[in-house]
């Protein structure tokens, strides 16, 4: 199996739990929170993905950084992922959660470039233009 569809098949896991369980807006915010660590620190990244490093210290290490700023759930959903050996794919999973959440929640992220800045009554307009053509929150 593909690395996306594993990260998928996590990503909708937890968001499937969350919902159940309710707790969404908690597990959302955890994931931020992971995604955001994992993307900035290359060096923890590099340590995930090495065959070197043992998953019970790979768990370890996890927990030093993650156990006392996210809940419980997202702890254990964190220490799953790495007992099944797919720790290397938690950057991955993360960023499949948030994109998974933003279409749950009807939530659609368009950047748009130009060569000069837009005014606030510009954007505004450019935003419901958006949210009027694919009825969903931008």
């Amino acid at each position: 199996m593909t690395d996306h569809k594993v990260s998928l098949r996590y990503a909708t896991s937890l968001l499937d739990s969350s919902i159940e369980r309710k707790n969404l807006d908690t597990v959302i915010k955890d994931m931020e929170f992971v995604f955001s660590i994992l993307h900035r620190e290359k060096e923890l990244a590099i340590a995930l993905k090495s065959p070197v490093i043992k998953p019970k210290t790979k768990s370890s290490i996890l927990s030093d950084i993650f156990q006392t700023r996210i809940s419980e759930e997202t702890m254990n959903f964190i220490l799953f992922v790495v007992n099944k050996n797919r720790e290397d794919l938690l950057l991955n999973i993360s960023k499949k959660f948030l994109e998974l959440k933003d279409e749950y929640l009807g939530i659609l992220n368009i950047e748009i470039s130009a060569p000069y800045d837009f005014s606030d009554d510009q954007k505004e307009l450019i935003k419901k233009k958006f949210e009027n053509t694919f009825n969903k929150i931008i």
